[in-house]
């Protein structure tokens, strides 16, 4: 497994919020609001792509427990 989805999604999940509640402070600069909502998306992918793959190497992990 590569070591970068070696972070638990729930990482990405809570940068994600982190990145949505900083945007919310920039409604004012709607470029600034549009760009950082499109990084919470992203981490958000992440998030997805870890639960994935976390989820296709769970029985490797379990066989040699």
């Amino acid at each position: 497994m590569s070591l970068f989805f070696q972070v638990k999604s729930s990482y990405w999940r809570l940068r994600a919020e982190e990145t949505r509640v900083l945007a919310e402070n920039m409604t004012t600069n709607l470029p600034a609001y549009g760009v950082m909502l499109g990084i919470a998306d992203e981490y958000e992918r992440l998030a997805d792509m870890a639960d994935r793959e976390n989820a296709r190497n769970a029985p490797a992990l379990a066989e040699t427990s």
